[in-house]
């Protein structure tokens, strides 16, 4: 039980970091849905610190739905959401590279 907070404990500050310098990074690109990715950032830290509290108060235990619910998240969040903002930049560079004309 102690042990698998640790490991909670160490992977919300590891996410919380990651999630800050992604968004730092999209602030920086300027990326216009910034915000949504936001507040798609902070549900799921807040689900999971939900999760570790109500571990912590023995009322839950690491279960397949849970495991189930982060992979899902973190799928869908990666090949959808951080794709979006990948294919987003790679469009943004691409006609900041176009010469222009006059």
């Amino acid at each position: 039980h102690k042990q698998m907070n640790e490991i909670l404990d160490s992977l919300i500050s590891y996410t919380e970091k990651h999630f800050r310098e992604e968004e730092e990074y999209m602030e920086t690109a300027k990326y216009h849905e910034l915000k949504h990715h936001q507040i798609e950032h902070q549900q799921l830290l807040d689900k999971v610190k939900v999760f570790q509290r109500k571990m912590t108060r023995d009322e839950e235990r690491i279960s397949k739905p849970v495991v189930k619910f982060l992979e899902f998240w973190l799928k869908n969040h990666i090949l959808g959401t951080d794709m979006s903002f990948a294919e987003w930049e790679s469009k943004s560079q691409e006609s900041s590279e176009e010469p222009q004309t006059a």
